[in-house]
């Protein structure tokens, strides 16, 4: 999308958007956000899945898929190396998910988690 709004501009109005997205760019990749907004972000996500009726466990799941790709994974440039360590964002969402002890009654596509798992690999 960013190469297509790009694309239609010019003069000015495409340099400022180029600063723009390259600022975007180096802080989710070179410097990261707060590491305390990222963990502030996945368990405000497990609420929401929740209190939307899905099973927050599957969160974890997509963490754990992660965590197992991470080892062949380039960390430099990548979001690897400028998000909290998974193994600790892990066992946050493991704590939060405590406070859902009916989380395995509600919604789970399994389905579509798959379809997504497969472009992954």
């Amino acid at each position: 999308m960013g190469k297509i709004s790009q694309a239609t501009m010019k003069g000015k109005d495409k340099k400022r958007f180029q600063n723009v997205i390259g600022g975007l760019q180096d802080v989710l990749f070179e410097k990261g956000l707060d590491k305390n907004l990222e963990f502030e972000a996945d368990l405000s996500g497990i609420d929401l899945v929740y209190k939307a009726g899905y099973n927050p466990k599957g969160f974890l799941r997509v963490l754990r898929m992660l965590k197992e790709n991470e080892q062949k994974a380039e960390k430099k440039g990548s979001w690897f190396s400028t998000h909290p360590p998974l193994s600790d964002r892990i066992a946050k969402c493991e704590e939060r998910l405590k406070n859902y002890p009916d989380a395995e009654s509600l919604a789970v596509l399994q389905d579509r988690f798959m379809i997504y798992q497969k472009k992954m690999i």
